[in-house]
């Protein structure tokens, strides 16, 4: 997990190819006009999904992704989110596999212009209000991982 400011996204292009057009992307878009739903910035190497999301979870609710990195960047609102080292894994999905923490997860929150980055297998809950029920613009860009 990594957690930081959308002023900082260029850093992470270091990571392969896709990240790199992941961050070229994050960095020169008009992100707050884009359409909701999916946007293809690679075809399925790269994408993003713009929601506005009504958070009413309060109990975490865990997942990790096999193949895709996520980049989750807050456009407006907050959200909490946590992350667990050590986790039980549930039936895979396509990409998506329920996770069951097996450690004491690490808790945050992020506001608008933060991000946070998880890699393929680290089992994450997004989704989460952070004082009270409500709505949180959220942009998650899906990344292909490749070995370097």
């Amino acid at each position: 997990m990594i957690i930081d400011h959308l002023s900082n996204i260029k850093r992470y292009a270091c990571m392969g190819i896709n990240y790199a057009k992941a961050a070229e992307f994050l960095a020169n878009t008009d992100l707050k006009n884009l359409p909701f739903g999916r946007t293809d910035i690679d075809g399925d190497n790269v994408f993003a999904n713009l929601a506005d999301n009504y958070l009413n979870r309060e109990e975490m609710a865990w997942e990790a992704h096999q193949r895709y990195t996520d980049i989750q960047l807050i456009l407006h609102g907050e959200e909490r989110f946590g992350w667990v080292d050590k986790a039980e894994y549930g039936q895979l999905d396509g990409d998506f596999q329920v996770c069951y923490p097996q450690t004491e997860p690490v808790v945050c929150t992020l506001k608008e212009g933060q991000f946070v980055i998880f890699l393929p297998n680290e089992p994450h809950s997004p989704g989460n209000y952070v004082n009270m029920p409500g709505n949180c613009l959220k942009l998650v860009v899906k990344v292909l991982h490749q070995d370097l």
